[in-house]
């Protein structure tokens, strides 16, 4: 098999790709992030919402709009990810009221403005057209089959034979610059002669992934090109020894993805998730997440990235492990020992074993109920550890004081993802109990300056209950916001496509870079004063983008007596 080969660059431009491991947040290139206010007293019970026409707004829905911050002097605030393109964004404001039984209700919304339009920037254009994708399969010719957003109908285009495949008789097809740079694609594959390739081999199930360059074997997509035979993903399970206090020792199960023995230079992201029993399929006495399904699915689709899953057993002190140790419920929480377990004992025993990431861009936290607490209390006092969590109907009624200690306090994580539903009543029947302490979590979020769209998305499971179901129906959206596929590095994007580089030079006094930064990668420009020599190159300055891609620029001072400036730009995976 050829593998594919990286595009020289010639010149006076150097370019070296090498791989680290830190990754950014990688922001969808067609959003920006803009701050929304309105002034008004809508009376008690009730809230302010922002609703527009775009996904992030509701689409016109008002329960589905974004509920806004109440602040000081009845002023309502919401900072939004809102579409950069076309040039404008049409929303209005609404008063709905925030009682459970109504939340979900279209219904329930009192106009307050009409008509307004958020003027935006345009988005930065992609340094490349459309999508590529690359095919292995032992048909004569392949054909994709996409939606095309533009005219609103499904559209054939022919592949191209560009090499051999794996084995005799097999082939690799690519196509390049179709569907739109930054957006989803959704397509199947066929040879032309009635015979199709869809996503999991069933009709009518097409794929669908945001990536830009993606490769598809065997059923699965990929941001790089895989081996020849790729290994399923497989659960296995170790026992964790505790040196924490009052800490037991217990049992892990490990979610190993697609690959994992095939790719032995690739490492992962790692989740860890609470209430291990339940976590992975058939799970425990209350259900399952059917997380290791989900996330296979989602994997296999080129929707998330590939990771590591650690479902950490719970024991029968998990009430007083889960709750943060600032309250009370049956006893002190005792949190901050379970943390010390899984910072200095659970997570060691997974960097020593596997191939992990381990970085706080990397490292991501889950849980549910209590589970959920947890979550929040550990992000908090440890985000410097976990920098992404997935927060799913938490006792937020059983942490008053850390609630009053996080709130106005400044972000501690990275991303966070939130959701309740509308039926819990973990606590009472009676939903003034449970339901307000939920509304405070959500805003304490807001208050700690995320914005929702961007580092912070909030969902809300209508008519759905305290229970595992619920939060095994949230892990897809869950799992595209915390591990989206764009935060990793995508290898096909370098093979095809290096970074655009431009030199101005102002006499006698400095010179600017610019250049087409690709997310999840850092670029370091150096430079030297005499290329024959290979003097030592000096450092001028390292930047990265947090966009699909971002055009950026470096300026370096130029010494008068300089006759001659060489510079070179080198790209690593962060």
């Amino acid at each position: 098999m050829n593998s594919l080969g990286i595009n020289g660059l010639r010149g006076w431009l150097l370019f070296g790709l090498i791989f680290g491991y830190t990754l950014k947040a990688a922001q969808h290139p067609s959003l920006v992030e803009r701050e929304f206010t309105h002034t008004e007293d809508v009376g008690f019970g009730n809230s302010v919402f922002l609703v527009g026409d775009a996904a992030i707004l509701g689409a016109g829905d008002p329960a589905k709009g974004v509920q806004m911050r109440f602040t000081t002097g009845n002023v309502w605030r919401a900072t939004v990810a809102v579409p950069s393109s076309p040039g404008e964004c049409d929303y209005q404001f609404v008063s709905r009221s925030t009682d459970p039984s109504v939340y979900c209700d279209s219904s329930n919304a009192t106009t307050l403005t009409t008509g307004d339009t958020l003027p935006v920037d345009a988005s930065e254009a992609a340094p490349y057209i459309g999508k590529t994708i690359y095919y292995h399969s032992a048909w004569a010719e392949a054909y994709i089959v996409y939606w095309s957003k533009s005219s609103g109908v499904f559209v054939q285009e022919p592949m191209d034979d560009i090499d051999a495949g794996r084995v005799n008789g097999e082939k690799l097809f690519k196509l390049t610059g179709i569907g739109i740079a930054g957006d989803d694609l959704i397509f199947a594959l066929t040879n032309g002669l009635g015979q199709w390739d869809n996503a999991f081999g069933q009709e009518g199930v097409n794929y669908e992934t945001s990536l830009d360059f993606l490769f598809v074997q065997d059923g699965h997509v990929y941001n790089y090109q895989p081996a020849a035979a790729v290994s399923a993903p497989r659960v296995e399970t170790r026992l964790v020894g505790s040196t924490a206090t009052g800490i037991s020792e217990r049992n892990v199960k490990i979610y190993l993805p697609r690959g994992y023995d095939s790719h032995p230079a690739k490492r992962y992201p790692v989740l860890y998730m609470h209430d291990g029993r339940n976590v992975f399929s058939p799970g425990g006495a209350f259900g399952s997440w059917d997380l290791d399904l989900t996330a296979s699915a989602e994997i296999q689709m080129g929707r998330v990235r590939e990771c590591i899953i650690v479902a950490i057993d719970n024991t029968a002190d998990r009430l007083s492990e889960y709750l943060a140790p600032t309250d009370n419920f049956n006893g002190d929480g005792r949190c901050d020992d379970y943390a010390d377990f899984v910072i200095n004992n659970v997570r060691p025993t997974l960097d020593v074993n596997y191939r992990t990431l381990n970085d706080p861009s990397n490292t991501l936290l889950m849980g549910s109920s209590f589970g959920g607490i947890a979550t929040v209390y550990m992000g908090w006092e440890h985000g410097d550890v976990f920098g992404k969590l997935g927060v799913l109907s938490p006792s937020w009624w059983a942490i008053p004081n850390l609630r009053n200690a996080m709130r106005n306090a400044s972000a501690r994580s990275e991303r966070v993802y939130l959701y309740w539903g509308t039926q819990e009543s973990s606590v009472s029947a009676d939903a003034s109990t449970w339901w307000p302490p939920f509304l405070d979590g959500y805003d304490i979020y807001l208050s700690q300056g995320y914005y929702f769209g961007g580092d912070f998305l909030s969902t809300i499971g209508c008519g759905l209950a305290h229970n595992e179901a619920a939060w095994s129906a949230q892990m897809p959206t869950a799992l595209r916001f915390l591990l989206c596929v764009n935060d990793a590095p995508n290898e096909l994007a370098y093979l095809g496509q290096a970074p655009a580089v431009s030199i101005q030079v102002n006499p006698a006094t400095s010179a600017t870079a610019t250049f087409t930064a690709l997310s999840a990668y850092r670029y370091q420009i150096e430079a030297t004063g005499d290329l024959q020599t290979m003097d030592p190159w000096d450092f001028v300055v390292e930047q990265s983008t947090t966009r699909y891609w971002q055009t950026l620029t470096a300026d370096e001072a130029i010494e008068a007596s300089e006759t001659e400036r060489f510079y070179r730009l080198r790209a690593f995976s962060n």
